[in-house]
């Protein structure tokens, strides 16, 4: 396939996401208890997410960690996967608090966590000191009320480090 058959069909693929997320955006402002800012807000960040995991660019700029002695308690951590990005709190001792979409908020092993990726440490706005960071990871632990566009992995590292 040429480079730019491969340009046509990666634009052509973005368009459709395009839609979809607007028409999810309309349903997501009508339905809910967040505020229409706060939706428009987190949509914003899903489609950033998405955006972001799919740039080349981006990608060779981004910090690798390949081993857990590199990262620190409170850390926002994420993985590559295909077409976005999974993000968790770092707790230390090689352990992980993340936000799966049908197991709800559960700590995990770095490993299982990467799912054979390189962990990458992101450098998100931090509010909260790592130990209050770690410890508002855990206080939500059990949550099962994931939402793509409002209460995602990403919302939940970004809440446990700033409160947003």
């Amino acid at each position: 396939m040429s480079r730019r058959s491969r340009n046509m069909r990666s634009s052509s693929n973005l368009g459709g996401l395009i839609g979809l997320l607007s028409e999810a955006t309309t349903l997501a402002v009508r339905v809910g208890k967040h505020s229409p800012v706060e939706k428009v807000r987190n949509l914003s960040q899903t489609v950033e997410n998405f955006l972001d995991a799919n740039d080349p660019r981006l990608m060779a700029r981004r910090l690798l960690v390949d081993e857990s002695h590199q990262l620190e308690r409170g850390d926002h951590v994420y993985v590559q996967r295909v077409g976005y990005t999974h993000h968790g709190i770092y707790v230390g001792g090689g352990r992980v608090v993340h936000y799966l979409l049908n197991q709800g908020i559960l700590e995990d092993s770095l490993e299982n966590f990467a799912s054979g990726m390189n962990v990458q440490r992101k450098n998100s706005i931090q509010r909260y000191s790592d130990r209050e960071t770690v410890r508002r990871a855990y206080s939500r632990i059990g949550e099962d009320k994931y939402n793509l566009f409002h209460n995602n992995c990403e919302h939940f590292a970004s809440w446990c480090r700033n409160g947003s």
